[in-house]
């Protein structure tokens, strides 16, 4: 160990709880053993300055009236102070006796209202020289709520420049000590637009000179305040909430949330008890009414203007600062590292401590900030398995952080943390709790229907469902809890995939959901009232409603546009059929099941690395052969699609075994000419059947060729309702 002229040996003065647990009129002044190193990481700090805090409040009031066991409780969260003694760990070593330091410590273990204290080094930082020792010991907790709310729970990203058109942000109680800290935070570090509240004249003065760009009064309307602000729809991106949360208010929080937006709280709430069932980091819990307003009582507002707030099934993840991690100490020890703050704001990067570190932060400990609630998280998933007998597998192919001190405990009443609760959240409790209607099932996953709020759906889907509407149905397709590894990864990689393209002919994603509490990953998509283009065909022959060439041409030049649309991303559809091809409203067709797409790189081609059941019947012969698949081989897919079209949704190759199929391709053999189908387009599909793949057609000529036999805009039935309707009307 390092030598000093500190010694464990005598005793100290403190201030502490002697023999019960209650309020401050029991605090008293003690006289106990200094402390010693409990572990080759810890250091002794005498200290300087001590900041009352909540964990203080809630350890003192927690326990009300129970005995003291054990000697004097001596509370004191936060602190700052000289080290005197260091342990033997090249963490304790980076301290030197003599080094000013501020930490916010380890509730389980004696505290900073003493003379001495010992600390683990890894959660301590060196003090920034402008600070004084009140300063500093005033803005561990506070600071480290602020940042981890911030960046860690509503994991708002850091920017280097402000952005043209920035997010912006409403922190609740923006002069508090936690607000004081996120809006300097929010404003230099994050680049919002910061919007703070604020009642009185002299904090609204204080908040603006922290670098707030907005100030509301939280007593009126908060919607209208922001509209009349210039906020669009009266919405913000995120909202923290620094005050006490409430079931009665959490709908109108809601109500300013922009779509896929955040609510983080760092407060206790009123009506929505947080109730945790462990206290390690990572353990979970379920939000619920404790009285008073129930959760769909509290959540009836928010309906009324169009959003359903269900509480009382958030997942909630609690997070107990048991300071395992280095950098949640703000990266104020990042080999040591400080966030810089100034009056008013923030600097705009962080330095290495040195003499010369002139940084200043403004932090008001005035309100004390009683308790915590639990914090949640919610995100990611995408394709399921399919039992269709029209595939089969026809290829074998060939082919800076470290860990605190383990024996660290923390008491649950104690425990320190933050509610974060995503606009994603919200919609995937309606999904989970609302009426669904099965579309479809595979042997990995299914797709159902649901009805949702239209306030969470992002702005640039809204333009999909019907002006003035508050609820709408949206396709949910879901992995199952039991899928397999390939089935998970090719869900994964069809929401990545459906989140970058755009265009009227493919179906759109309106999110993306993670998994969470027995629910299963979810891809929330547009939903396509008439199902797939096969059904369709077929209930059009079963009702006898006859198709003319300009809606057969209207469809095929819909489906081969949203394909030449993905011929330019460099995405290969590779399942392209029928029955992957949905119809909207006006024969709209929509391309969907991405399940099996893969995007191109460098190459023009991707080759199948394993074995896989894939829709032989549909395959180009270079994918049976070589397992290689092009746009040339989804043109080849493409051809047997406007066969099942005009042949009114039959299979294709139907008397043909599987094996025999690649030998009759070789052999010259092509599906036969449909009697609807005009010889113009039959050599549109037999150019699309070519042996060799360089010998078909782009999917840029067939819109070409396409597109001057398509029928004026308005001139083509809604078959969707005709076929509905003539089958409801039968029976």
């Amino acid at each position: 160990m390092a030598s000093s002229s500190y010694s464990s040996n005598g005793t100290m003065k403190a201030l502490g709880l002697a023999t019960e647990y209650g309020g401050p009129e029991l605090l008293t002044q003690v006289t106990v053993p200094r402390p010693t190193l409990r572990s080759e990481n810890d250091i002794i700090v005498q200290i300087k300055a001590a900041a009352m805090n909540p964990v203080d409040y809630k350890v003192r009031e927690g326990q009300k009236g129970g005995s003291v066991t054990g000697g004097p409780r001596i509370l004191g969260y936060d602190g700052a102070g000289v080290v005197v003694h260091t342990g033997s760990s090249a963490h304790a070593k980076r301290f030197s006796v003599g080094d000013e330091v501020y930490f916010a410590g380890d509730i389980s273990r004696s505290g900073t209202n003493a003379e001495f204290t010992a600390v683990d080094a890894r959660i301590v930082g060196f003090k920034p020289k402008s600070l004084s020792w009140n300063e500093a010991a005033s803005l561990p907790l506070v600071t480290l709520t602020a940042f981890e709310a911030l960046e860690e729970q509503m994991n708002i990203p850091e920017r280097a420049a402000p952005e043209a058109k920035p997010k912006s942000i409403l922190i609740l109680a923006g002069a508090g000590g936690v607000g004081s800290l996120a809006i300097q935070i929010s404003k230099r570090l994050l680049h919002l637009r910061v919007v703070a509240t604020a009642s009185r004249p002299e904090t609204s003065d204080y908040v603006r000179k922290l670098g707030a760009d907005v100030v509301i009064d939280h007593h009126k309307p908060l919607r209208e305040q922001l509209t009349s602000s210039g906020f669009e729809n009266g919405q913000v991106d995120y909202v923290l909430l620094c005050h006490d949360l409430s079931a009665a208010k959490f709908p109108e929080y809601v109500d300013i949330l922009a779509p896929l937006g955040t609510i983080g709280t760092i407060t206790p709430d009123a009506g929505i008890d947080q109730q945790t069932n462990s206290c390690d980091e990572g353990s979970s819990s379920r939000a619920h009414n404790a009285g008073g307003s129930s959760p769909a009582a509290a959540a009836a507002g928010a309906a009324a203007a169009g959003v359903v707030v269900l509480i009382a099934i958030v997942a909630v993840l609690l997070i107990v600062r048991r300071r395992k991690r280095s950098r949640n100490n703000l990266r104020m020890d990042k080999s040591p590292a400080t966030i810089e703050m100034t009056t008013p704001g923030v600097a705009s990067g962080r330095q290495k401590h040195n003499s010369n570190d002139s940084a200043k932060v403004v932090a008001s400990q005035t309100q004390q900030d009683k308790s915590r609630p639990a914090s949640a998280s919610h995100s990611v998933p995408a394709g399921s398995g399919n039992a269709n007998t029209d595939y089969s597998t026809p290829l074998k192919a060939t082919s800076k952080s470290t860990s605190g001190p383990a024996s660290t405990t923390v008491d649950p009443s104690t425990a320190y943390s933050i509610a974060v609760v995503s606009t994603a959240a919200l919609l995937s409790s309606q999904i989970a709790t609302g009426t669904r209607k099965l579309l479809g099932r595979g042997n990995f996953g299914q797709v159902f229907s649901a009805n949702v709020s239209i306030a969470l759906i992002a702005p640039q889907h809204r333009h999909l469902f019907a002006p003035g509407a508050q609820t709408v149905d949206v396709a949910v397709k879901t992995l199952l809890l039991d899928a397999n590894a390939r089935a998970e990864q090719d869900f994964v990689l069809e929401a990545e995939l459906l989140r970058k393209l755009n265009h009227t002919n493919i179906v759109n994603v309106l999110a993306v959901l993670p998994a969470g509490r027995g629910q299963p990953q979810m891809l929330v998509l547009e939903y396509v009232p008439y199902g797939d283009l096969r059904n369709l065909l077929r209930q059009s022959a079963k009702c006898d409603v006859a198709w003319s060439p300009e809606e057969y041409v209207h469809v095929a030049t819909g489906i081969a546009a949203g394909m030449g649309y993905l011929e330019q991303a460099r995405v290969l559809h590779r399942d392209l059929a029928a029955r992957n091809v949905l119809v909207g409203s006006h024969l709209v067709a929509k391309i969907a099941d991405f399940g099996l797409s893969r995007e191109l790189n460098d190459k023009d081609y991707y080759k199948l690395q394993s074995k896989q059941k894939l829709p032989v019947r549909w395959m180009a012969p270079e994918t049976l052969n070589y397992r290689k698949f092009s746009s040339q081989s989804d043109v080849f897919s493409y051809g047997v699609v406007l066969w099942e079209l005009f042949t009114m949704g039959q299979p294709p190759w139907a008397d043909v075994e599987r094996d025999q199929y690649l030998v009759g391709l070789k052999r010259g053999d092509r599906l036969p000419q449909p009697p609807t189908c005009p010889a113009q387009l039959y050599s549109l599909m037999l150019a699309t059947w070519e042996w060799d793949p360089s010998a078909r057609p782009s999917f840029a000529d067939c819109v070409g060729l396409l597109q001057p036999l398509r029928p004026p805009r308005g001139s083509v039935r809604d078959l969707g309702a005709l076929v509905r309707g003539r089958s409801n009307t039968n029976g």
